[in-house]
């Protein structure tokens, strides 16, 4: 068995397969071995927050909860986190930019829109 284990092609522990991963790894956000994948960006984290609270639905005060601000200093421990009523605030500017994009493209683009909905099913009753 040891024999086989060292000539094995497939060994995960052999030191040729090893130095071909640390070359090759990525991750589904992009290269973790690039020079720009350890930088940090405050503005890109609050945006992705917000990104993050608009798709999940996540209630304002879960951002001030000492587990998700443990969690995210766990993460990177230089972010940030703002206050539940700047969070707000920048939902709303998000929806501001969103809704003049959608308007010019809308404008340009489409000369009727259809919209569609259905009650029964929305979380929001």
């Amino acid at each position: 068995m040891r024999n086989h284990v060292l000539r094995c092609p497939n060994n995960p522990y052999k030191e040729e397969n090893k130095r071909q991963k640390v070359g090759a790894s990525s991750t589904v956000y992009g290269n973790m071995n690039s020079p720009s994948y350890g930088r940090f960006n405050q503005e890109v984290c609050q945006e992705e927050l917000v990104k993050m609270y608009v798709e999940a639905e996540f209630p304002f005060l879960f951002v001030e909860h000492v587990a998700f601000r443990k969690y995210s200093n766990a993460l990177q421990p230089r972010f940030k986190i703002s206050l539940r009523y700047t969070l707000s605030q920048n939902i709303i500017s998000l929806w501001n930019a969103k809704n003049v994009y959608l308007n010019k493209f809308l404008s340009q683009h489409c000369q009727r829109v259809c919209l569609t909905t259905d009650t029964r099913t929305s979380p929001q009753i």
